[in-house]
C-alpha cells in the first residue's frame, strides 16, 4: 500500500535547509491509532496516539516530481495489543539543529486498519510505503533499520530490467569446467557447438540421424505389417525419399457398390492380384486385397477378398497401391504420376509385341509440335503422348 503525506512546519523548516546542500535524513517511521478533531497537522510534533514503530527498509527518490519513497515493514511481532492504525508520522533529523522531528503525517481516520497483537492466529507482515516531498533536495537519506522480506513494484521492474537486457543475436555462453571449478566464464558459440557435436558438422550428424532413420522406418514398418496381416507374405515399403522409385499404381473406378465384393476399374495392366490397394473418392477410403481380375465384354473387374464397406463418388473414385504409411484399416501414399523425360530430336524405335505400354512425355496437344512420333503412337485423350515400343 502506498500513502501521500504532508509536511509540518518543522518538516518545511528542514527541507529548507536541504535545499541548500545540507543532509536530510529520515530516522523513522510511527504508526498509532489517533483520531484527528480539530489539530493543525502542520503544526503537530508526534503522532496524537503512538503505538508501534515500522523499521525503515528502503528509500526510493524521483527526482523527476521532487518526492521520496519510504519503504518500512509492518508486522505484529512483539504487539501485546491490537489497534487500528489510522495516523503515519514520519521522523527526520533537522539539518540545522540535529534534533529529530515529525517531517510529514497523514491520518487515514475511518479508512484505517486493524493489526492484531501477536500470539492469535493471525499473521502480519507486508509492506508500507510512504510518499513525501523533497522538492529537488539532493542529500537525502535513511537509517535503514528493517530485514526486509519483500520487495516493492518498482523496486522489483528495476531489478528486472538490469538483470535483462534488450534481445540481441547470441555469440557465445557463460559457463564453468569440469574441474570443480565454481568461476562462470565466457566462450564462443562455435565452442559450444563444438563442445556438444564433437568434431563432426552438423551436415555430417544430420546424414547419420537420417540413416538411423530410415533403417528403424523400415523395421518398424515390417512389424506393423506383420502385426496387422499375418498372413500376407510381401509388402512394398516406400520412403519417398527418391520419387523415381516410387510405386504410383492408380487406376479409375468405373463401378462400384458398397457390399458388393467386385469392382470394375481401368486399365488394369500392372494390377497384382493378393496385392492390397487403397480405394477411395477424397473423402472415404479403405484397405481392400485383390482376390483375382476378370476381363470379359470389355468389362474388367477385380475380385476382392471382402465386400466394400463405403459408398463412394464414382467420378472420383480411384483405386491405387502404395504403402508409404500403414495404419490400423489405412494405407496412405502419394497421388502423383510418375514422368519421364527426354532430350529434343531424340529418335524411339521398337518391333512389335503384344505388350503395350505407356510413356508420360513433358508435353501436351498444345506443345505436340514439338516432337515428331512416327509409328504406331499418338496423344491419347488426356493430352499425353502414347507409343506402342
Amino acid at each position: 500500500m502506498s500513502e501521500g503525506m504532508r509536511i509540518t512546519n518543522a518538516g518545511r523548516n528542514a527541507l529548507a535547509q536541504a535545499l541548500t546542500g545540507k543532509e536530510l535524513k529520515f530516522t523513522r517511521v510511527f504508526v498509532g491509532d489517533g483520531v484527528l478533531t480539530n489539530q493543525n497537522i502542520i503544526t503537530l510534533t508526534n503522532l496524537i496516539s503512538r503505538k508501534k514503530e515500522l523499521p525503515i527498509v528502503n528509500i526510493n527518490k524521483t527526482d523527476s516530481i521532487g518526492t521520496a519513497e519510504i519503504v518500512c515493514e509492518v508486522n505484529n511481532s512483539g504487539l501485546t495489543q491490537g489497534f487500528w492504525v489510522r495516523e503515519f508520522g514520519l521522523f527526520a533529523k533537522d539539518p540545522a539543529t540535529g534534533q529529530e522531528i515529525l517531517y510529514a503525517y497523514r491520518n487515514v481516520g475511518n479508512e484505517s486498519s486493524y493489526i492484531p497483537a501477536d500470539g492469535g492466529p493471525d499473521v502480519v507482515n507486508y509492506t508500507l510505503s510512504l510518499v513525501t516531498v523533497i522538492d529537488q533536495a539532493q542529500n537525502v537519506t535513511a537509517v535503514i533499520q528493517g530485514n526486509n522480506q519483500y520487495v516493492t513494484n518498482t523496486a522489483l521492474i528495476s531489478k528486472i530490467n538490469a538483470l535483462f537486457g534488450e534481445k540481441r543475436n547470441i555469440k557465445g555462453f557463460w559457463t564453468y569446467s569440469e574441474n570443480g571449478e565454481k568461476i562462470f566464464r565466457p566462450v564462443d558459440l562455435s565452442d559450444v557447438k563444438d563442445s556438444i557435436l564433437g568434431n563432426y558438422d552438423a551436415d555430417t550428424i544430420n546424414a547419420r540421424v537420417r540413416v538411423l532413420e530410415d533403417a528403424l522406418a523400415q523395421i518398424l514398418v515390417s512389424l506393423e505389417v506383420e502385426n496387422l496381416y499375418p498372413d500376407y507374405s510381401h509388402f512394398i515399403a516406400e520412403d519417398f525419399n527418391d520419387t523415381s522409385e516410387l510405386d504410383l499404381y492408380t487406376c479409375r473406378v468405373t463401378s462400384v457398390i458398397a457390399g458388393d465384393d467386385s469392382i470394375d476399374c481401368e486399365p488394369l495392366d500392372g494390377m497384382i492380384p493378393g496385392s492390397f490397394y487403397m480405394l477411395t473418392d477424397g473423402i472415404n477410403q479403405e484397405l481392400v486385397q485383390v482376390d483375382s481380375i476378370s476381363i470379359e465384354n470389355n468389362i474388367q473387374r477385380v475380385i476382392l477378398t471382402q465386400p466394400v464397406k463405403n459408398t463412394y463418388i464414382l467420378n472420383a473414385c480411384t483405386l491405387y497401391r502404395t504403402s508409404a504409411n500403414i495404419l490400423t484399416g489405412q494405407a496412405l501414399g502419394a497421388s502423383a504420376r510418375k514422368y519421364k523425360s527426354w532430350p529434343a530430336n531424340i529418335s524411339f524405335s521398337g518391333s512389335a509385341a503384344s505388350a503395350v505400354s505407356e510413356i508420360a512425355l513433358k508435353t501436351d496437344i498444345n506443345n505436340s509440335g514439338n516432337f515428331e512420333i512416327t509409328g504406331q503412337g499418338g496423344f491419347n485423350a488426356s493430352g499425353q503422348a502414347a507409343i506402342i515400343i
